[in-house]
């Protein structure tokens, strides 16, 4: 098992090494390349994706061919589309490695399995999903009330080195504003949407 993977489900529970050795069993390394695609809209999604290292950009294209920058999924981050593994429907965006990424698969039905197994896991999974409508629901809202430095704040929060990592036209599009936006916000400089820079 990937260590990275392992780590995170000790700091989780505390798992005995045959419940580790279970996981193991079913787990799938993928390495993919930057740029690479893991995943194309329209697609079915029939895995529990875990990124153990690298960074993930998820995106969609408009009509005009323009990516729209959805969320990123650095290592430590659970990747995929949580819709499309439970109601077999196709992912209505798609998945690339913005550079070198190591992930852990498990297919659903496998880790449906852990969970019938091995209680401590079960009760993991049901807090990850809990948390993950939190989540969900909070960025909603984020969107709505906060300001664009807010929102810019709490993305730098929660991935510190994006900055370093991903393109300022996709971190901009990712807050739904403009590159230069996103420029003045980075630099401290006050900025009004649709003035002059």
């Amino acid at each position: 098992m990937v260590n990275n993977f392992k780590k995170y489900l000790l700091e989780k529970e505390d798992y005995s090494e045959a419940e580790l050795q279970q996981i193991a069993a079913v787990a799938t390394v993928v390495d993919l390349q930057a740029g690479e695609i893991l995943f194309t809209e329209g697609s079915l999604w029939p895995y529990n994706g875990f990124v153990c290292g690298g960074l993930l950009v998820n995106y969609t294209t408009d009509g005009a061919g323009i990516e729209k920058t959805l969320s990123f999924a650095p290592e430590l981050f659970w990747a995929g589309d949580r819709n499309s593994l439970l109601t077999g429907t196709p992912i209505p965006y798609s998945a690339r490695a913005l550079e070198t990424t190591r992930l852990v698969l498990i297919e659903h039905n496998e880790l449906e399995n852990l969970r019938f197994k091995i209680q401590r896991f079960n009760d993991m999974m049901n807090l990850l999903i809990q948390k993950f409508i939190e989540v969900t629901t909070r960025n909603i809202l984020d969107n709505m009330i906060f300001s664009d430095e807010e929102k810019y704040s709490r993305l730098i929060t929660k991935i510190p080195t994006l900055n370093e990592r991903a393109p300022r036209q996709m971190i901009a599009s990712c807050l739904n504003i403009t590159p230069e936006g996103l420029n003045h916000i980075i630099d401290g400089m006050p900025w009004q949407p649709g003035s002059a820079i």
